[in-house]
């Protein structure tokens, strides 16, 4: 709240400070206009003892200040803009809970009226146990949400509940920051759209997995297996050609944004001994796919196969695994009959 007698260059400081407060690596724990001008005095091309300045002045830093502010009003600042951590106005949410657990990066069990409910954050995904960055992500989400009461919001576009009986929500932490949101922004977890279509907040959480990406946080780091975000998509287990079923196979895509090499990486069809192991020449470009088959070759898809005389993926049900070079678990894809 700005005091009416304040000038112009108080209001113009006292705007983008609003602004900047919201925004990751912008927050001066002492607030403020002058804690602002104090960040920034260094950098700026201005003499020092033009700060702080004098009621009723408007120097060099003001100046810029106004434009900042200007420039912040009027434009989606590609960089900074996607840093902004999107804060929903103090309301009374329907539902609110207490974390009690937290089961991994991108579900956990809240205590809503009595009742402890297994919560899906819509919009994101993370590793699955056991996969790489996997228990990072279950950390972060455990500093952010573990003994909290939080607000929960419904979304219209998804359903109530997923298919594994889990209620779908965007958790709001107490200070009105969007924990869904920070997970992506900070590198912990991608965007996901599920089956159910897309969702209120899509936009600004794509935005957000770029800004990660850019600035390389967490599994779009240099280093990590995940930037490619190789993935096995599908298991086509009941093969139709013979007794063999030898046209089995699994499908293996790359849903990220960059060429990852696959020399050296194997896929497990559930036992020990069944497993097919990429050539040194393999790589995968974004939304390309290719398919391990069981007994058949398919140029038109990598031509590779296990070279099994017997059907390798049981009609009852199992789970393929994807290992990269290093043998750290990057996918895995389960079904049932």
């Amino acid at each position: 709240r700005i005091p009416a007698t304040s000038t112009l260059p108080d209001q113009a400081h006292n705007a983008i400070d609003r602004k900047l407060f919201m925004m990751k690596g912008f927050h001066h724990p002492d607030g403020g206009q002058q804690a602002f001008l104090n960040a920034y005095k260094s950098s700026l091309p201005v003499a020092s003892n033009e700060l702080p300045l004098k009621a009723g002045e408007c120097g060099t830093v003001c100046k810029f200040s106004m434009i900042l502010y200007s420039i912040f009003m009027m434009f989606p600042f590609p960089g900074l803009a996607q840093t902004y951590l999107h804060a929903r106005p103090s309301a009374e949410f329907a539902e609110t809970g207490k974390i009690v657990k937290i089961v991994d990066g991108d579900t956990v069990r809240i205590n809503i009226g009595g009742t402890t409910e297994r919560v899906r954050l819509i919009g994101i995904n993370t590793p699955e146990t056991g996969e790489y960055f996997a228990e990072e992500a279950r950390i972060k989400t455990e500093e952010l949400l573990i003994g909290k009461t939080v607000g929960l919001e419904a979304d219209p576009s998804q359903k109530e509940r997923g298919k594994y009986g889990r209620l779908l929500r965007y958790v709001w932490l107490p200070d009105n920051q969007l924990s869904n949101l920070i997970m992506i922004l900070e590198g912990y977890a991608y965007e996901y759209k599920y089956e159910y279509g897309r969702y209120k907040y899509r936009e600004k959480f794509r935005r957000a997995e770029q800004y990660a990406q850019d600035h390389k946080k967490g599994i779009w780091s240099e280093d990590s297996v995940y930037k490619g975000r190789i993935v096995i998509r599908k298991i086509f287990y009941d093969g139709k050609a013979g007794r063999t079923e030898k046209d089995e196979y699994a499908e293996i895509a790359n849903i990220g944004n960059v060429r990852v090499e696959l020399g050296g990486w194997r896929l497990n069809a559930g036992d020990y001994n069944q497993n097919f192991v990429f050539p040194r020449s393999s790589a995968l470009s974004p939304n390309q796919t290719y398919r391990v088959y069981t007994d058949e070759y398919h140029e038109e898809y990598g031509g590779f196969t296990f070279g099994s005389a017997r059907a390798l993926w049981s009609n009852k049900g199992e789970c393929g695994y994807l290992y990269d070079a290093k043998k750290v678990q990057v996918s895995e894809f389960c079904y049932s009959f």
